[in-house]
């Protein structure tokens, strides 16, 4: 019977799992078998657990390969120029006693860099998510066949791939099936077709180069861009189950009102009021590392970088048309550094610099022109009198 209470339960779990296969999959740590795991936990400390064992840190192959000094031969791979043999090239980065120990794995690490520029193009992750939501199936692969659970859910399954571009009846029972480990909602994509849409952003000429690009591209499809897409369409379809569940609400103020206008929802409003205020409170994984965040256009809207769960150096907002905004440095989570803000057009709005927190030194204001317009010396976060710094 679904209860209040178990309606309360799947959305905090269900959100915090959402968080973490997002995170994995930005790292390209996501595989089947922990996606699998991750889904049919259900209580928050053990998917908690299963984050800090499968998470590197903030590190990922690409960090690494760039610490070994492999972001040479990335480029030498990345131009794709005729007459050029990667092996002999990567011979130069071999030293037998390191962990570059062949020319094949200076290669691979090589391959790691490029994997990740892929990752971040986001012209071409755009053209890759419309393309799935248009050709794309989601498909329910059966895991547990033992179980007696699967006979109470298998009536709402759907008997073959449902497009994603069609209504899918039922999802709040297929995704509480999943989250018991019975079944896993898999998203069916055209792979060929998907790899040869990406190439034609990358692949510049058919040269031995160009091959380790080709190669590069589909490690990045398989270990980052589909599992971030997947993680996308999961999360549209988690909310479509809450929607499902509450009625065909078009907005928050309708379902607020369908809720309160409805008896039969009225004893529901407490338990969803809880589960909201609990997953606000709940601990969620420290970041680390680079996290980018997108508009819904595939336009990257924010660049920041995390050590320890806290901001460290730069940090970007960009407009959906991908025109900067915005560039300040952090250090431990407090401003620390030139800071600079950006007319539509491009131009400097404002220059500021902070130590520790504090504003120190000149804050600068221009014109859309760029022509400056004022300035004020400031020393431990005040103003001072123009004559006191001259």
């Amino acid at each position: 019977m679904l209860t209040h209470e178990k309606i309360s339960h799947f959305q905090i779990l269900s959100h915090k799992k959402i968080r973490i296969l997002d995170l994995l999959s930005l790292k390209g740590e996501l595989t089947k078998d922990l996606k699998i795991k991750i889904l049919a936990t259900n209580d928050l400390a053990s998917i908690q657990d299963l984050y800090d064992s499968y998470a590197s840190n903030g590190q990922t192959k690409a960090s690494l390969a760039l610490k070994m000094g492999m972001d040479h031969l990335a480029n030498i791979l990345w131009r794709q120029e005729r007459n050029v043999t990667p092996e002999m090239d990567a011979l130069a980065f071999f030293e037998e006693k390191s962990e570059v120990n062949s020319s094949s794995k200076a290669l691979t690490l090589a391959r790691d860099i490029i994997a990740e520029r892929v990752r971040d193009n986001k012209d071409a992750k755009k053209e890759l998510r419309d393309f799935i939501k248009l050709n794309g199936a989601l498909s329910i692969e059966v895991i547990d066949k033992d179980t007696t659970e699967l006979d109470h859910h298998k009536q709402y399954f759907p008997t073959s791939p449902i497009l994603l571009t069609e209504k899918i009846d039922h999802i709040f029972k297929i995704l509480e099936a999943e989250s018991k480990g019975i079944v896993l909602l898999s998203i069916n994509i055209p792979e060929e077709e998907s790899l040869k849409l990406l190439e034609k952003f990358f692949i510049k000429k058919e040269t031995a180069c160009g091959q380790h690009v080709r190669m590069a591209i589909k490690d990045s499809y398989e270990r980052f861009l589909l599992p971030s897409l997947e993680v996308e369409i999961r999360t549209q379809l988690l909310e479509d189950a809450f929607l499902e569940i509450l009625g065909p609400c078009k907005n928050t103020k309708n379902s607020i009102k369908i809720l309160l206008l409805n008896t039969k929802y009225l004893p529901l409003i407490p338990f969803i009021l809880l589960g909201l205020l609990a997953f606000t409170f709940i601990p969620h994984p420290k970041p680390d590392g680079i996290i980018k965040t997108y508009y819904s256009n595939g336009q990257i809207k924010s660049i920041e970088g995390y050590l320890n769960g806290k901001r460290d150096g730069g940090f970007r907002r960009f407009l959906p048309n991908g025109q900067i905004v915005l560039f300040a440095t952090y250090k431990n989570d407090v401003l620390d550094g030139e800071s600079r803000e950006y007319y539509d057009n491009g131009q400097w709005k404002t220059i500021k610099n902070y130590v520790d927190g504090q504003l120190e030194g000149f804050v600068q204001e221009y014109d859309q022109q760029g022509h400056l317009q004022h300035q004020v010396y400031y020393h431990n976060n005040l103003p001072l009198p123009k004559q006191t710094h001259e």
